[in-house]
């Protein structure tokens, strides 16, 4: 059985999710490749969203 490898932007997007449930500011985006920290950046919009609208708790 073969293994696939992870999609680096879905990786990145999770992971900004997961820093904007942590409260993190956003400069703190370990990406310096362009395409890849927009999407760390839209996870990191995304749980702020989440977070503002009551639909997830804030994580420590």
């Amino acid at each position: 059985m073969n293994r696939r490898k992870r999609s680096r932007t879905k990786r990145a997007e999770k992971l900004g999710y997961q820093a904007g449930i942590k409260m993190k500011h956003y400069d703190e985006c370990p990406y310096q490749i362009t395409r890849i920290r927009e999407k760390w950046l839209g996870g990191w919009r995304k749980a702020k969203e989440d977070l503002s609208l009551g639909r997830i708790q804030r994580v420590h």
